[in-house]
């Protein structure tokens, strides 16, 4: 498996999700990366962890030193199929690949690689696995290349009901009160939504709404973010967003949420927590999913990679409103959820599709 760095985002969880498994059937599996806070976790699994600095594309004596490394490596570990998730490292490992004729397998994780870049690695890769619908098509439209759909697979064990929790004791947040949960890498598009949201709560407290609101994650608008929160709480006389930076237990902190904000994986994560999700992400919003639009839901990625409308604070203030004020729906509605991801998202099943592709690459 390689990576681009261990650090923490849906990409590394995805990975971590399917070497855990794969580990657990006892299959031999080496991780390569730049060093990260995830690093520890797959060396928790019993993995080997290669911790590697990326050279400069432009240096060759970097370039020729990087790839006898990943070279001894591969002949050393008998590697015999290489599994990457981001450009960069892709182009770089499956070069070296190639001179080894060692087959390589590519999952393309949203829409938002530019095509030129993409395609160079796709030229180098023996499969092609898309994590959604409208990255297949992305991929058909733009390339003379087909893949295979493999969405992203959930540890349903892990992430389940009646997860054991403290959060709302550690933040003072009272029982009765409604918890609302965004979690994401603050930056970009992601970061915005996480403003919008925010500014969307602030009306909602103000008109009476007994609401507390947990912000997961950290990027580039992390600054700005904590900013408004402060200038939040001076207007609304009440001190109920809580920024938590980044964190390793998603689990336990799905399972204190009444509701979740969120996209892609962490969607699916909550949804697995029996959590109701309001959709929304890259590409924009959708909205509350519910039992009716599930396959709509699912074939744009929950907003990620596909969408219905852009966000906004009144779109935000309306489904909020309208979701929080059926409390005794919300856990019908999760109970659902989670029985779609169990049926559809499991990581056994997701791993058994992956196992197949590596299997098919034999002796191409």
């Amino acid at each position: 498996m390689v990576l681009d760095s261990f650090d923490i985002g849906g990409t590394e969880t995805h990975v971590l999700s399917l070497v855990e498994e794969m580990v657990s059937r006892n299959l031999k599996v080496i991780v390569l990366g730049k060093n990260g806070l995830v690093k520890k976790s797959f060396l928790d699994l019993g993995c080997k962890v290669f911790e590697v600095n990326y050279p400069n594309h432009k240096n060759e004596q970097q370039l020729a030193e990087f790839s006898t490394m990943v070279k001894n490596i591969i002949i050393n570990e008998k590697i015999n199929v290489i599994h990457a998730h981001q450009t960069p490292s892709a182009y770089l490992i499956f070069s070296i690949a190639k001179d080894l004729n060692i087959p390589t397998v590519f999952t393309v994780h949203g829409t938002y690689y530019p095509i030129e870049q993409l395609t160079q690695v796709l030229n180098l890769t023996s499969k092609i696995i898309s994590v959604s619908y409208p990255v297949y098509n992305y991929i058909q439209n733009n390339t003379s290349l087909n893949s295979f759909i493999v969405p992203n697979g959930i540890n349903t064990q892990k992430y389940t009901f009646g997860t054991i929790t403290n959060l709302r004791n550690e933040l003072n947040i009272p029982p009765d009160a409604t918890l609302l949960m965004y979690a994401s890498r603050l930056t970009w598009a992601k970061g915005k939504i996480c403003l919008t949201l925010l500014k969307a709560c602030k009306n909602l407290k103000l008109r009476g709404f007994d609401i507390h609101v947990v912000i997961v994650g950290k990027g580039t608008y992390f600054k700005k973010i904590t900013k408004l929160a402060d200038k939040i709480h001076v207007l609304c006389e009440s001190k109920f967003i809580h920024i938590l930076g980044e964190r390793q237990d998603m689990e336990t902190l799905l399972s204190s949420a009444d509701c979740v904000i969120g996209t892609g994986r962490v969607a699916l994560e909550a949804m697995s927590c029996g959590k109701p999700v309001i959709a929304v992400g890259n590409h924009g919003y959708f909205g509350v999913i519910d039992k009716d639009h599930y396959e709509e839901a699912w074939k744009c990625y929950f907003g990620d990679h596909g969408s219905i409308s852009k966000s906004s604070r009144r779109i935000f203030f309306r489904d909020i409103s309208k979701l929080i004020s059926k409390k005794d729906f919300l856990h019908k509605m999760g109970v659902d959820l989670r029985e779609w991801v169990e049926t559809e998202f499991n990581i056994k099943e997701m791993t058994n599709r992956t196992l197949e592709i590596y299997e098919s690459c034999k002796g191409e």
